[in-house]
């Protein structure tokens, strides 16, 4: 992704899967380039499957890129994500994590950014105005 974000700056790009399994150079690249943004599209799938390793990639992730640069991703067309967004809602990283690491909480502000507001802030939504325009 350096060469493409490098070259064209004025363009965004989102890296499904966050690269896994190159997660620690995909995070060196979110920090680098502030057009690059992270999906957590089947990766979410660790966090029923694989608790540990879904914290430890959200956790660094959140470290070096924060929540502004993470977006939700699913695998939609193969299958509902309704119980990969409720296990997301309730999802802590563990407190060895964020004590020992300094990994930053998911709080609910991150939640709700990484779920949607994100996006809507890279498409130009504004999400006030559009849940007003949904409920006339």
């Amino acid at each position: 992704m350096d060469g493409a974000a490098a070259n064209f700056p004025d363009i965004n790009f989102i890296i499904f899967h966050v690269g896994l399994p190159f997660i620690d150079e995909i995070c060196w690249q979110l920090v680098r380039y502030p057009n690059l943004y992270a999906c957590i599209a089947a990766t979410v799938n660790f966090i029923v499957r694989a608790p540990r390793q879904f914290a430890e990639n959200m956790g660094k992730l959140m470290f070096w890129c924060g929540e502004d640069k993470i977006l939700y991703g699913g695998e939609t067309p193969i299958w509902h994500p309704r119980w990969a967004l409720d296990a997301f809602w309730k999802f802590e990283l563990p407190e060895d994590m964020v004590t020992g690491y300094g990994y930053p909480q998911l709080t609910m502000q991150a939640k709700k950014k990484i779920l949607g507001g994100n996006l809507a802030r890279l498409m130009g939504i504004d999400v006030e105005k559009k849940v007003q325009e949904l409920q006339r």
